[in-house]
């Protein structure tokens, strides 16, 4: 059974507006806030190998001035500068930025979130009508501000993509039935790993 046009409307006229709202914010290339401060993390880290903020990392934040790169957020350590953010982020993201430039970011968190509302389906499938299942999944993801997150160069979704996929794995071992004929991710939701895959996770 497929899920009717009426189950997806909301979220896909939700997208629309943010669409718009996207293209009213000025130039993708553009960064505001944290951003510039992450953007630079993933840069040193895929061009330097380090999280130093040295002559190199000024050198690229001059050139890219007029991008809206103007902040980046410091700390003084023994060894120097470096960046004062969380690191996983940036160690995650840099290799999308070594193949892609700062799209590369956007990709990340727009796979990891699709690999988590995967996992989500998964759950929500096992206890419910597909109608229902659907309805629950793309009302989560398009009736809120997620997919503002998508074009933002900054970890947000991707906390959000761990919880739901935490949730998810973890849930999936104490809430509905696998499935008749199994696919992937129930396979996956039925590993005896889900749970703790699911609770590192959310940890």
């Amino acid at each position: 059974m497929r899920p009717s046009i009426k189950t997806i409307l909301l979220p896909l006229l939700v997208l629309v507006v943010f669409s718009v709202l996207g293209v009213l914010r000025g130039s993708f290339s553009s960064v505001f806030g944290d951003e510039g401060t992450y953007l630079a993390m993933a840069e040193s880290v895929s061009r330097d190998g380090d999280l130093m903020f040295d002559t190199a990392d000024r050198e690229r934040l001059v050139r890219a001035d007029g991008a809206g790169r103007q902040t980046v957020i410091l700390q003084q350590t023994a060894k120097g500068l470096s960046y004062s953010k969380p690191v996983i982020y940036p160690l995650l993201v840099a290799p999308f930025h070594r193949l892609l430039g700062p799209p590369g970011l956007v990709l990340f968190n727009a796979l990891a979130m699709g690999a988590a509302l995967a996992m989500a389906w998964g759950v929500l499938r096992r206890q419910t009508a597909v109608e229902e299942a659907w309805l629950t999944l793309w009302t989560f993801f398009g009736a809120g501000v997620l997919p503002a997150y998508l074009v933002w160069k900054m970890p947000d979704l991707f906390q959000v993509a761990l919880a739901t996929a935490g949730l998810s794995l973890a849930l999936a071992a104490v809430r509905g039935d696998p499935l008749t004929t199994p696919d992937l991710i129930d396979r996956l939701l039925a590993s005896r790993w889900a749970p703790v895959v699911g609770g590192g996770l959310l940890g």
